[in-house]
């Protein structure tokens, strides 16, 4: 006999437990599911996307000061992209594209 299936929020507090409702997936009670880090993040991301984060709010707040727009810009760009990008590679790259963009359109 197996276990009843149950809903969305009483299914993320169950014990690692999956019905076999209308996927056929099932796995054993007690299972632990693997540990993929924070929220899918690796902590060398997280702390990439701390650090561009202040770098881009201390070019916001420079562009802000001095009403220099590419500064602007490229802060509010480096204080938002790490929320879309979950490569650390990718991170950097995009990272110091926006961070040397102010000083080529200036």
């Amino acid at each position: 006999m197996q276990p009843p299936c149950l809903s969305g929020a009483e299914n993320a507090f169950a014990e690692a437990r999956v019905c076999s409702c209308q996927s056929g997936l099932s796995v054993k009670p007690g299972a632990v599911p693997p540990d993929n880090g924070v929220m899918g993040f690796d902590m060398g991301h997280l702390y990439a996307s701390l650090v561009v984060s202040l770098i881009g709010y201390g070019y916001f707040m420079y562009g802000r000061k001095q009403s220099q727009t590419p500064f602007l810009i490229a802060g509010a760009a480096l204080m938002g992209f790490g929320y879309f990008v979950p490569s650390l590679l990718v991170t950097a790259l995009i990272a110091s594209a926006l961070a040397a963009a102010p000083f080529f359109f200036r």
